[in-house]
């Protein structure tokens, strides 16, 4: 609800039943400078649990978050289409569908812990940052990455379970005990698991612990 911009709100829980219940958070795509962020909660920490959220899969990088929250989690939940991180987010034990689209890391720190991945459209995580020059880290930990078929990009370079996208800002990504099937090899990487585009200046890529 956009009313959660100044409402002074501190922290607010969004609970389901279970995942698989037909409970949906169904996120509106929009446009203007700001993203199209369908949400400003402002300072305001959003926990999602046991539900299913269902976002626009426009294949835009600027739909489908919650713009300038102080933190959010999704706990055991069904997620499926966009996200766009414009600040903390941690996906716990979730089942997610990025379709056509991914679930971005736009200049956020965010950690993926014990999540399955069924890629319908073989695109996963984004690891992206836009000119921001805030260090951030992403750490994936026990997840696993599945793709019914190979995605493309715009540029028909191969698309990997995590597609990491830099323009020379400093981040770093811890990858542990996580496994890739279906994706094929990226053409910086040779790795169905992770691929670096833009040169990637400045990144460092932990694989189990150690530097890639």
């Amino acid at each position: 609800p956009a009313w959660l911009a100044g409402s002074g709100i501190d922290k607010l829980t969004i609970e389901g039943l279970d995942a698989k219940a037909a409970v949906q958070f169904n996120s509106k795509a929009g446009g203007g400078a700001d993203g199209g962020l369908n949400c400003y909660a402002d300072g305001t920490e959003l926990i999602f649990k046991n539900i299913k959220v269902v976002s626009p899969n426009t294949g835009s990088a600027y739909t489908g978050g919650f713009g300038r929250a102080k933190s959010v989690l999704f706990d055991n939940c069904y997620y499926e289409g966009q996200y766009r991180s414009m600040s903390y987010v941690k996906f716990n034990k979730c089942t997610i569908d990025p379709k056509t689209s991914y679930i971005y890391t736009d200049y956020s720190n965010a950690d993926f812990v014990e999540c399955t991945f069924n890629c319908s459209e073989g695109k996963g995580i984004q690891v992206y940052n836009d000119g921001n020059t805030t260090d951030t880290t992403i750490n994936v930990t026990d997840c696993t990455f599945t793709a019914a078929k190979q995605g493309q990009t715009w540029d028909k370079k191969p698309v990997t379970a995590i597609d990491i996208n830099s323009n020379g800002e400093k981040f770093t990504v811890n990858i542990d005990h996580s496994t890739a099937t279906g994706f094929p090899k990226g053409e910086y990487t040779d790795e169905t698991l992770f691929n670096i585009k833009g040169g990637g200046r400045n990144i460092k890529i932990y694989v189990d612990g150690t530097l890639w």
